[in-house]
């Protein structure tokens, strides 16, 4: 009986993450991963997991880099929705216990329910080199 309920925990939370894709993107600074994912339980909101790593060299001259990427991230990322940019309703810094990571869940209004129009995640640097990101998701 028991080997039975945990199997279908099991089940119910891997249907549950069907919807998931990922995309990762490299330069010279940062390494940047992406998980996009709409919840079966909440179709409204369109949620990414996002972890930057910025490469050791460029960690060395920041003394406040951790307070920044903490705190200062709200409008750092965005999409583009009918030539306007889309700031995410909640930016959730994660802290994961990996060194020189910084991660976040980032949660989008998604009226329709679908992934169609958010194909690309910018993400705008602010503190570690001042670039621009897109991540595409096909």
């Amino acid at each position: 009986m028991m080997r039975n309920c945990v199997f279908l925990i099991l089940l119910l939370t891997v249907c549950s993450c069907k919807r998931a894709q990922k995309t990762l993107l490299k330069d010279a600074d940062l390494t940047i991963q992406c998980i996009r994912k709409v919840d079966a339980d909440v179709p409204e909101q369109l949620n990414f997991m996002v972890r930057l790593f910025p490469e050791k060299d460029k960690l060395a001259d920041k003394k406040d880099l951790g307070v920044d990427m903490q705190l200062h991230m709200d409008s750092c990322f965005y999409t583009i929705q009918d030539g306007a940019k889309n700031y995410p309703l909640q930016v959730i810094p994660v802290a994961n216990g990996v060194k020189n990571c910084f991660e976040y869940l980032l949660v989008f209004d998604n009226p329709a329910g679908g992934t169609e129009k958010y194909r690309t995640l910018t993400y705008h640097d602010k503190f570690i080199n001042k670039k621009t990101y897109q991540l595409n998701f096909e």
